[in-house]
């Protein structure tokens, strides 16, 4: 196992790398530039240009004066130290704008994707287990709409509907973590976390349903059967822990989707999290920030599938043999 773990980690390397040229090279084939977003303030507040100088001087403060190859080096090698470059609108390191936003977007994700992976597993399970019944065809049906409907549309609906029925709609404004109110602080995330969740669930649900069914159609759990064990203890015990193997490797791909989901459910909701700093950034054509937010990003995707890895290793002992 631990040479299996050397193996995945090494590949982080690599990986990380190719992260960090796709990053530099896309952002740099954007149309305009975050000197051309300056130059449009300027000309909406009615104030004078930027001048030849002032401009060459930005371009050689973000680096954009270098070669192509020499801008992904030294951006790596400043992202090594934990640089990601300053905000050109703002002024403030990117670092430090991620750092204050980003323990908004974990706390949503995570909830997110906790409640997703328990409800679509448990009611996987269920599903499989009264397989044809009029119960089960309700719930796949569920989960047929779950996957059809846009987060962003099922969080409107849900913030209307709300406000209608239950007189209720989100907090106005946010609320910092404090010992004092952690239960205020974290039923902020209810709502938001159910909406961003949604869909993964009945993802996490039809895949669950699916391989439980061909796991208790194996020789082993028909033999297990025949020999007297209990369905609950054929189902729980052998069928369910071979079904979750396919599902968890699936995991650290949903994840891009819960970040990717989090922009606009952060936007809808007004939580101060990266995703919303992510929309700013792109509508004021901020691209150190935009740059630095995708880098973070795409490093949680990283270390997410690194994480299911090692797990797939644990729960499949064949895949650490043939590492």
């Amino acid at each position: 196992m631990t040479k299996y773990i050397i193996a995945r980690l090494a590949g982080i390397i690599p990986t990380t790398l190719l992260l960090l040229l796709t990053v530099v090279v896309l952002v740099r084939l954007l149309p305009g530039s975050a000197i051309d977003a300056l130059e449009a303030q300027a000309a909406v507040a009615g104030t004078s240009g930027i001048s030849g100088e002032a401009r060459a001087a930005l371009e050689q403060r973000l680096g954009l004066d270098d070669p192509l190859p020499l801008q992904y080096v030294e951006y790596t090698w400043n992202a090594a130290q934990l640089d990601l470059g300053q905000s050109v609108l703002r002024g403030e390191p990117v670092t430090e704008m991620i750092e204050r936003t980003l323990p908004v977007t974990l706390v949503l994700g995570i909830m997110a994707l906790v409640w997703a992976t328990v409800a679509g597993m448990a009611i996987g399970l269920i599903s499989a287990v009264i397989r044809g019944s009029v119960m089960d065809y309700v719930l796949r049906s569920i989960s047929i709409l779950g996957l059809s409907v846009p987060n962003f549309a099922l969080a409107t609906l849900v913030i209307v509907m709300s406000t209608i029925w239950w007189k209720w709609s989100p907090p106005v404004t946010y609320t910092s973590f404090d010992t004092s109110a952690v239960w205020t602080y974290f039923s902020q995330f209810f709502a938001p976390a159910l909406v961003l969740g949604l869909a993964l669930s009945a993802f996490i649900m039809r895949l669950t349903r699916t391989q439980l069914l061909e796991v208790l159609g194996q020789d082993y759990v028909r033999t297990a059967r025949a020999k007297g064990l209990p369905e609950r203890t054929a189902v729980l015990r052998h069928g369910m822990p071979n079904a979750l193997i396919p599902v968890v490797s699936t995991l650290g791909l949903e994840v891009a989707t819960l970040i990717s989901g989090a922009v606009l459910i952060e936007a809808i909701f007004g939580l101060p999290g990266m995703g919303r700093l992510l929309l700013t950034a792109i509508s004021e054509r901020d691209y150190p920030v935009i740059q630095g937010i995708t880098v973070v990003s795409g490093m949680f995707v990283i270390f997410a599938n690194l994480f299911v890895d090692i797990s797939y290793g644990w729960l499949n002992p064949r895949v650490r043999v043939g590492a």
